[in-house]
């Protein structure tokens, strides 16, 4: 039979990489915007099992995360760990000293926040609902002073890497839930 497997994010998410690498090919995958709606889809068993980030090495607990299972007190099947290798992105056509403003989600900011903090420019720094959703965002917006940290594992045609191994420290890990209802 096919499971369900729920996350938070958009293909190329962390949590979509700790899928790939964890589990068979047997599953559909449903992606979710919020942690909040994610929870409630397996509350609703609408899904089979969600994988979801709940601690990272740099920042600890993922707290909307850890507050949606003391609330929901899902079974934890299994703990994941995966490494997490942030990188900044540009447009193509964009190079490092283009950029002004850095978006990602939350915990990519903070795990990140040696380099946007101790670099020469004083980068406007905006939250967004997922690091790989955050590629998007530039490509949509097309603006050469945008930039965004994602995994390196994120391939598309209109962005490329300005700098690697960005995070505060490294290796970076996170550990992933395997939730059931």
């Amino acid at each position: 039979m096919i499971k369900k497997i729920g996350y938070q994010g958009t293909i190329g998410s962390y949590s979509y990489q700790t899928i790939l690498n964890n589990f068979n090919s047997l599953y559909e995958l449903k992606d979710f915007k919020s942690f909040e709606d994610l929870f409630e889809a397996l509350a609703s068993k609408k899904l089979d099992i969600i994988v979801c980030p709940f601690k990272n090495i740099i920042t600890g607990d993922v707290k909307e995360v850890t507050s949606l299972q003391e609330k929901y007190n899902f079974k934890i099947l299994n703990i994941l760990e995966t490494d997490i290798n942030h990188c900044l992105f540009g447009l193509n056509k964009a190079n490092i000293d283009n950029i002004r403003t850095i978006i990602s989600h939350s915990q990519a900011l903070k795990q990140c926040s040696n380099f946007i903090n101790n670099s020469e420019r004083k980068y406007s720094i905006f939250d967004v609902w997922n690091t790989a959703g955050s590629i998007d965002i530039i490509i949509e917006t097309n603006d050469i002073s945008i930039g965004c940290i994602a995994s390196e594992k994120i391939t598309n045609p209109k962005i490329h890497i300005l700098k690697k191994n960005i995070a505060n420290i490294l290796p970076n890990k996170t550990y992933f839930y395997v939730l059931q209802n």
